[in-house]
């Protein structure tokens, strides 16, 4: 498993240098790179691909690669664009995002 982490991480770098982008040196500097994502920068609607390790820590928070990242969508989205989502995976989602909280009506006075 090391060794092919190495081989990925290689891979990695190679990629990195023919792009002509560097690691980032700032955590600014990771917020819309390319290549690269921290975990404080993945949003509530997003989500890293099962099993995916980190490629390396930055101020000792890990970063992924950004091809990992990928977008989540509701059950009624996924129709809406052609989808089926199978059964299976309604049981267990990949993440659940809690609900906005509603402001209260207006006059509403609340128990008391």
């Amino acid at each position: 498993a090391a060794a092919l982490r190495a081989k990925r991480e290689e891979a990695e770098l190679q990629h990195q240098e023919k792009a002509g982008l560097g690691l980032p040196t700032s955590i600014e500097g990771f917020k819309a790179h390319p290549l690269y994502v921290l975990q404080r920068h993945i949003t509530k609607y997003e989500a890293l691909k099962p099993n995916t390790l980190p490629v390396g820590l930055h101020k000792g928070e890990p970063y992924y690669p950004r091809q990992d990242l990928s977008e989540l969508h509701t059950t009624d989205r996924w129709r809406r664009e052609g989808w089926k989502v199978l059964d299976s995976e309604l049981d267990r989602p990949a993440k659940l995002v809690n609900k906005r909280a509603q402001p209260a009506p207006r006059g509403f006075q609340g128990r008391g």
